[in-house]
């Protein structure tokens, strides 16, 4: 499936209505990618799950770092551009797995099951497959950095693909200033809409054209954009970068489709912000397709089951893709965090757990004066449960916890009775039988 070979197309006005509206019929969510020897990506397969509504599917890349998730990125990026334009970026050689002599990255798309390959082989000096761009598609690197700089060297082609930034160390994202004023009157306010339910702490801004400027207006005061904080003009310029491409084929936000990859989709943003980006962006572009990567538990929030996965790099260099997580979906972070998403075993720091540590291990042995003064110092340098709980019922749990070990030290399990032993029983069922006692 070749998005109408856009590539001979110089600039955006000279596409014909019969050429814009097949571009607009060709784009398609990606179904699969299946990756054979892309670096360390040796043998890499990942089926979305099922479009809610007329939403596409996202996919989240957990991973500790040098785990392969910019690298997967890549690998979809170069496939969607197609052969041509990824033999301009790089080279078979430098993606091409040592000691494999050829390699593919196959993407199938939704309804029509068409097919976008990009094939390399050992000595081979440009890639081959499908040649041009399987859809509109737009990249960003992890470090990304608004300039004021106009784009003078851009190719034509970058009107409906830009993926390059996957490349370079620092994605240059232009000053969206100059491209929010050219906009129609009826853009410009799909734009600011967009803008608005993107941006943390908005419900009662606007955004504005005055003169040359782009102005925030908020409670009776104005913030030209140039005067906003770095965070906020990176996820604006980012933003804006995005609608430039949509813009290009669709007059509405809500009809575009697309493919979107972020490296890093956390950066330069507060939690509070990292907690509803991911829904933010799925209203404001609910047919575009995100690929993105994150190190933060924060981003999955707004996330389906299923589109999360997690890259392991093994002793001997390979990548697995583990897509059988724990459902996400209600999860609270310090349980998302160690859940095997994240592999934490705990989510206190180093120093506390060595204390809690301590103090377990104190309560089991046999109560000496110098193991209780010890405890009573633990209390004062580590505070009471509830410093450790999240609410009444956890505190519950931990305490019956401690006076359960308490009670241990001297009985046998069959033998353990009391509040504590019934407190635990509530708490976890008795599945296995542990704590019942000799009546039961």
């Amino acid at each position: 499936m070749e998005v109408a070979n856009i590539q001979e197309t110089s600039r955006p006005s000279q596409i014909n209505k019969t050429k814009l509206e097949a571009i607009r019929l060709a784009q398609r969510p990606i179904r699969k990618i299946k990756i054979d020897n892309f670096r360390i990506l040796k043998n890499i397969e990942f089926t979305f799950p099922e479009a809610q509504s007329d939403s596409a599917p996202w996919l989240m890349l957990l991973g500790e770092n040098a785990s392969g998730k910019s690298t997967f990125l890549l690998a979809v990026a170069l496939a969607l551009v197609g052969a041509d334009e990824a033999s301009r970026l790089t080279t078979p050689s430098k993606v091409l797995s040592n000691g494999a002599s050829s390699g593919l990255v196959e993407l199938e798309f939704w309804d029509t099951g068409e097919i976008a390959k990009l094939l390399f082989n050992r000595g081979a000096k440009s890639f081959e497959g499908t040649q041009s761009s399987s859809a509109t598609v737009r990249a960003f690197g992890a470090l990304r950095h608004v300039e004021r700089r106009r784009r003078s060297s851009l190719s034509p082609q970058h009107a409906y693909f830009h993926v390059d930034d996957l490349i370079q160390p620092i994605t240059r994202i232009e000053y969206p200033n100059r491209w929010l004023l050219s906009l129609s009157d009826e853009k410009f306010d799909a734009a600011a809409r967009a803008l608005k339910d993107l941006l943390p702490q908005t419900k009662d801004m606007t955004l504005i054209k005055s003169g040359n400027q782009i102005l925030f207006q908020h409670d009776g005061t104005s913030l030209p954009l140039n005067k906003a904080s770095a965070g906020y003009q990176t996820m604006i310029g980012v933003s804006t970068d995005i609608m430039r491409v949509l813009f290009t084929f669709w007059d509405t936000l809500e009809s575009a489709s697309g493919v979107v990859l972020i490296d890093e989709i956390d950066a330069h943003l507060h939690p509070r912000w990292k907690m509803r980006v991911v829904s933010a962006l799925k209203t404001s572009f609910p047919r575009v397709q995100f690929i993105a990567s994150t190190h933060d538990p924060l981003l999955l929030r707004g996330l389906s089951n299923g589109e999360v996965v997690l890259l392991k790099r093994s002793s001997n260099g390979a990548v697995a893709m583990d897509s059988d997580l724990p459902p996400i979906e209600g999860m609270q972070i310090d349980e998302i965090l160690t859940s095997k998403a994240f592999g934490l075993d705990t989510t206190l720091d180093p120093e506390a757990e060595d204390l809690l540590d301590e103090y377990y291990h104190l309560l089991s042995l046999p109560q000496t004066s110098e193991i209780q003064e010890r405890i009573s110092q633990i209390h004062q340098d580590f505070g009471d449960y509830e410093a450790l709980g999240r609410n009444a019922r956890e505190n519950a749990m931990l305490q019956a916890s401690s006076d359960f070990i308490r009670e241990r030290q001297a009985r046998e399990p069959n033998e353990i009775e009391g509040d504590s032993a019934n407190i635990l029983r509530t708490f976890f069922a008795d599945t296995n039988g542990f704590l019942k006692g000799e009546d039961e």
